[in-house]
């Protein structure tokens, strides 16, 4: 085996608890109204369809498991919790977790499980026929929309003990439909539905060969199989089994032999290999959100991650200490967290974190004040000198908060008010980002409402701004959660055109996300939660990726998460970091 996959291997067992609890736990904040699907491992699968959540064989740690296990608890803690219903191909231990199923005690909770096992699933894994629900091949059950149709297994090898398993037709509620016939030996055999499906997934198997060679005999065979019934893309997984010896592991290496050879014989075929951790979105014929870090070279994810770092919104000094420890480029101080931080100490941390590599030094600016007020000019006088000071390389500030309606007539007055108060800047070349704001439930949508929540607003700023002082410090600072719960602008500025729009403009970006999807009835939310990974969550953070990859924008990005579950922007800088293709 060589390095490059044991490394594989390490990262997985290191990060397998991490994977499965934050796919489980953010269930809610990654559901789409199409269905999504969630690698937590080689051959298990958690899906989200609307707001329904489902498992195909649930298998967590079967080589390694004692009875005491706490990540094992935890885990089918959250199944109890959050899963509605299980499928289940068949009863190997990579597939099906017996100590993992015996946790799983919700009376509501249900298996989906092939007549040929159902009796051995009862007696070995304590699983009450009343918890089932079996089904012969060319039967089917309906679960929360969801039509699943049982077949015939394919995992019995020819010429040696026949294994009981089973192949599933899924059908979605939007119409997608998927093939899913688990682990394939009987390459020869009959699929008794041949109608057309958008996904096949594929359980990577080239024969009995060394995995460590170079040729295998099953190679052509697999292929052939795995695109013998039509489909608009095959998804290849059961690769890196932890359990397995290295003459039996199928790799990345093997997925890129099968895909060179599926499209042999389709040469249109799309086709996904999955790494641990990522998620794919079932869309049919429409690729929507694919895994981030693709095709980039090392340069480049080294690039982006240089430039993405962490709001210190509170605990100033102690999140400092972090920055420092963990090396992280970008770091944005918040007006009313340093002011309560020792002069002093404040520049001891600031050194000791540039001399670990830290690039970009932001500040937000508390709002411009327009009326006589004794203690904004107080802190706004602070702020300043301690920008000025501590040598920030930019800053953001909100656009003003004043109504449309004012801001028509008063544009020119506005803006040099923004320009004189913040001249000081300009002089010592720190950049000013001005950031988007947006709608809230009591706001209208006309000149009654606030100015700043749609791009033409922020650019025309920057543009006077740049125009009164001749700088081109001047910018927009784009806050996509505020962008995304900004109905009804939201409806035509998304992520993607806020970037398109704003991208010569952009100094610095925001970057977190909300519990849940917006919806008519939840249209505006409340934000700073943190970032589920890079193709899930809302707003949706693969836009970010994808317009960083084009060149559109060149800016520092400062993961603003303070609020739910976790609290801190560190896990989600981690969770960003651990994408980075190996």
């Amino acid at each position: 085996m060589n390095d490059f996959t044991e490394n594989i291997r390490q990262k997985m067992l290191a990060e397998r608890f991490g994977v499965w609890r934050d796919f489980l736990l953010d269930l809610e904040m990654t559901a789409e109204k199409h269905t999504v699907v969630r690698f937590p491992n080689c051959a298990s699968y958690i899906f989200s369809t609307g707001d329904v959540f489902w498992l195909v064989d649930p298998s967590f740690n079967y080589f390694d498991c004692k009875e005491d296990d706490a990540e094992l608890a935890e885990i089918a803690f959250l199944v109890n919790q959050k899963i509605s219903f299980a499928v289940i191909t068949h009863l190997h231990p990579d597939h099906c977790q017996i100590q993992l199923v015996k946790k799983i005690d919700n009376p509501a909770f249900r298996w989906i499980v092939s007549k040929r096992f159902a009796e051995e699933f009862n007696s070995r894994y304590g699983v009450g026929f009343e918890q089932m629900i079996i089904l012969d091949d060319g039967e089917s059950a309906v679960m929360h929309g969801i039509r699943i149709t049982a077949e015939r297994g394919y995992h019995s090898e020819v010429g040696k003990v026949l294994y009981p398993s089973c192949s599933y037709n899924i059908e979605l509620p939007d119409g997608v439909k998927i093939f899913m016939p688990a682990d394939v030996r009987d390459f020869g055999a009959e699929i008794p539905d041949m109608s057309e499906v958008d996904y096949t997934f594929g359980h990577v198997f080239l024969g009995r060969e060394d995995a460590e060679g170079d040729e295998f005999s099953k190679l052509h065979d697999f292929a052939e199989f795995i695109t013998r019934r039509k489909c608009g893309a095959v998804i290849l997984a059961h690769l890196y089994e932890l359990g397995r010896q290295r003459r039996d592991l199928w790799t990345h290496r093997h997925a890129a032999m099968a895909k060179d050879e599926i499209r042999k014989n389709v040469p249109e075929m799309k086709v996904y290999a999955p790494h641990f951790g990522e998620a794919l979105h079932l869309c049919g014929r429409v690729e929507k959100y694919p895994a981030v870090f693709k095709n980039w070279n090392r340069d480049e994810q080294d690039e982006f991650l240089d430039n993405l770092g962490i709001s210190v919104k509170k605990e100033h000094e102690l999140y400092m200490e972090r920055a420092i420890a963990e090396k992280i480029p970008v770091v944005e101080w918040n007006c009313a967290a340093v002011r309560e931080v020792p002069q002093k100490l404040r520049m001891e941390q600031l050194d000791k974190w540039r001399k670990a590599g830290g690039r970009v030094l932001s500040m937000h600016m508390p709002d411009m004040f327009f009326a006589h007020d004794i203690d904004a000019e107080k802190l706004f006088a602070e702020t300043l000198q301690t920008v000025v000071e501590s040598e920030c390389d930019r800053v953001t500030i909100h656009v003003p908060r004043i109504s449309l309606a004012q801001m028509e007539n008063d544009f020119d007055k506005i803006a040099e008010i923004y320009a004189e108060k913040l001249h000081v800047l300009i002089e010592n070349n720190i950049a000013v980002g001005i950031e988007n704001q947006h709608m809230k439930a009591h706001y209208k949508p006309d000149i009654s409402r606030p100015f700043g929540f749609i791009p033409e607003e922020c650019i025309a700023f920057a543009e006077k701004l740049r125009k009164i002082t001749d700088s081109s410090l001047w910018g927009c600072h784009f806050d996509c959660g505020h962008a995304y719960s900004n109905y009804p602008y939201s409806e035509v500025y998304d992520t993607a055109k806020w970037i398109e729009m704003c991208g010569k403009y952009l100094n610095g970006l925001h970057l977190h996300q909300f519990e849940c999807m917006v919806s008519d009835d939840k249209p505006y939310l409340v934000g700073h939660s943190h970032i589920t990974s890079g193709n899930t969550g809302h707003p949706n953070m693969y836009w970010i990726f994808d317009a960083w990859q084009k060149g559109i924008f060149r800016a520092p990005m400062i993961l603003e998460t303070h609020k739910g579950r976790e609290g801190s922007p560190f896990a989600s800088l981690q969770r960003i970091r651990r994408m980075k293709e190996l």
